[in-house]
């Protein structure tokens, strides 16, 4: 089982699915099937059931094993979920921070470098013009 995002390009609303894997024997390949979740709430991140499809229902059963999940496990691996989309986001945000402050790095030591070739040919000036005196 894995969750996956997909974005309607024309209202910009996130969905989030759960996808499960399956074998087919006619087509003697694996398949997916997806269950809507819910969407994203853009303010806060977290995932907002919609409808029926999204609310899991009251025998749902693990896709592994075909066993019913008890509500309290549901709703504690709801809130699993949610946590690793926010956790995601997070990731993601502390990522580009990283990627910006390497690119403002390499600019500081090419700055820093340039500074030292400055600094070592007006010193080498400045010893020429008092070998000369």
């Amino acid at each position: 089982m894995s969750i996956i995002k997909l974005t309607n390009k024309k209202t910009g609303v996130v969905y989030v699915y759960e996808s499960f894997s399956y074998w087919d024997p006619q087509k003697k390949q694996p398949r997916n099937k997806r269950k809507l979740i819910g969407k994203i709430d853009p303010e806060t991140g977290d995932i907002v059931p919609t409808g029926k499809r999204g609310r899991p229902s009251k025998a749902a059963a693990d896709p592994q094993t075909g066993e019913a999940i008890p509500q309290s496990e549901r709703e504690e691996l709801q809130m699993l979920r949610q946590r690793v989309l926010h956790l995601n986001k997070e990731l993601a945000q502390k990522d580009a921070t990283i990627h910006d402050l390497n690119r403002k790095n390499k600019t500081l030591e090419s700055t820093v470098r340039r500074f030292r070739e400055l600094a070592e040919s007006v010193s080498g000036t400045m010893q020429n013009l008092l070998h000369e005196l």
